[in-house]
């Protein structure tokens, strides 16, 4: 049986020892499993070093995997750019509907000269690049309330680690169907 020495919260030794001849100074230690030396204990859980979590620092690991999807998306993006991301799209809707007007058409005209596109292409992509923006970007919004929620119930530790470990997998899923 493997017993942990645990000291302010942390795992500081590990020994085997024989269940049935457990030495006098090993009493007050704890089951092990298979933690080791800087495991954490919360409440009766050992957890690993590195995630282990309050629910500030819980929240704030949700929201740098969030933000990770966001930079994944809008890679090497001037922010100026991406201010125009509104504006363009409403322009490329109104050329791919024929409805659009003479400012519409230079807002795509000016890129699609320098990119070799037409304005119709140009107009496509950008509709196909704002969809697949916004279906991330309500994925995104529903992996954070979601953790808030589970963050604000988790009783332990062990719990807040379980709620950034779903968070982060469904940012990791939104990045492998973005790089698809």
């Amino acid at each position: 049986m493997r017993l942990a020495q645990i000291i302010d919260g942390i795992v500081v030794n590990v020994a085997e020892v024989d269940p049935e001849n457990v030495p006098d100074f090993m009493e007050d230690w704890l089951p092990a499993g298979e933690a080791g030396p800087g495991w954490v204990l919360d409440g009766d859980t050992l957890l690993p070093p590195g995630r282990s979590f309050t629910a500030a620092t819980a929240l704030t690991a949700v929201l740098a995997a969030i933000s990770n999807v966001e930079a994944t998306l809008t890679a090497g993006v001037p922010l100026g750019e991406k201010l125009s991301w509104t504006a363009k799209e409403q322009a490329a809707i109104a050329v791919m509907n024929g409805t659009d007007t003479e400012a519409d058409t230079a807002l795509l005209a000016g890129e699609a000269s320098i990119t070799g596109e037409t304005v119709l292409e140009l107009a496509g992509r950008i509709v196909a690049a704002a969809e697949a923006y916004r279906f991330a970007a309500s994925r995104m919004a529903g992996i954070r309330r979601a953790a808030e929620r589970a963050i604000a119930s988790a009783g332990t530790g062990e719990a807040l680690m379980q709620a950034v470990e779903a968070a982060e997998a469904q940012c990791a899923a939104i990045i492998e169907g973005i790089m698809q």
